[in-house]
């Protein structure tokens, strides 16, 4: 660009010296220099787009399978704004690849969402585990004193002497 404007203040120079032929073609230089620039910056955008809408997909699948519904809702959502990006991005434009690189943003964002609910949702899931394992082990327990209570009882009612020691 910066050479585009170069050619451009030296065409506008050459025009005030009444040089129109040096003028136009230093005009169509800058011309070509700012198309050039433009398609630099196109690829470069659409390049990173991909990378992105790539990056996105990959992460997305990664915890497709989760079981929270909070978890599942936000993965819909990022693939919601993920089919936006590659919409965005199919439009072939500047403005298009710029815009699939924000959507493809608010879709990490979202899977990063997705991730910390199911994290939680298992995290819960473990420790409910545990407390579950506790109380059959108590009940277990309880179970086994009443049992004994009651196999003492009946040997001190057969008047068996043993049963007290």
């Amino acid at each position: 660009m910066q050479q585009a404007q170069t050619s451009y203040n030296l065409a506008a120079s050459l025009a005030t010296q009444g040089k129109w032929q040096e003028a136009t073609s230093n005009l169509q230089d800058a011309s070509n220099l700012v198309d050039q620039a433009i398609a630099a910056e196109t690829n470069y955008w659409k390049q990173k787009a991909t990378e992105a809408i790539d990056t996105a997909a990959s992460k997305i699948e990664q915890i497709r399978n989760v079981e929270n519904s909070n978890a599942r809702e936000f993965l819909q959502q990022a693939q919601d704004k993920l089919n936006l990006a590659q919409s965005s991005c199919d439009q072939g434009t500047l403005a298009g690849y710029k815009s699939a690189c924000s959507k493809v943003e608010e879709a990490i964002s979202y899977v990063d969402q997705a991730r910390s609910a199911e994290q939680t949702h298992q995290q819960q899931k473990q420790q409910m585990s545990l407390i579950a394992v506790g109380a059959v082990i108590g009940g277990l327990a309880l179970i086994f004193t009443f049992v004994a209570v009651i196999v003492i009882r009946r040997k001190r009612e057969a008047g068996n002497p043993k049963a007290l020691s």
